[in-house]
């Protein structure tokens, strides 16, 4: 009874030693060599592939995309510097400027809907 009549000691050196060679070649020839071989010759070749597209897109579209908006940012804050003078009347005169803009819009628009 101690031994259980040898059954374990026969199912792990015969019966599972055969399965566990057998998994262990599928594996290898099934696993690393079919289908990770094949996944990765695809991903390689796909990854050079969409390499050279993204380069041609980033470069010819978000690069110049973004440097034209940094370059007009640029010579946008060049003439807007000449407004900030320091004087307090220039800045008296733009708020009262933007004061008769927003007055004349609400003007226009209230004559639109009565009219």
């Amino acid at each position: 009874f101690r031994e259980q009549f040898f059954t374990e000691r026969f199912y792990h050196k015969i019966l599972a030693w055969g399965y566990l060679k057998v998994s262990k070649v599928a594996y290898e020839i099934g696993d690393r060599t079919l289908i990770d071989g094949t996944i990765n010759t695809i991903y390689r070749s796909l990854l050079t592939s969409f390499k050279v597209i993204w380069k041609a897109f980033d470069i010819k579209s978000i690069d110049i995309f973004i440097h034209t908006i940094a370059l007009s940012m640029f010579r946008g804050g060049r003439v807007i510097r000449n407004l900030q003078t320091g004087l307090l009347n220039n800045y008296v005169m733009f708020l009262l400027m933007g004061v008769v803009l927003i007055l004349g819009i609400m003007l226009y628009a209230l004559d639109r809907v009565k009219g």
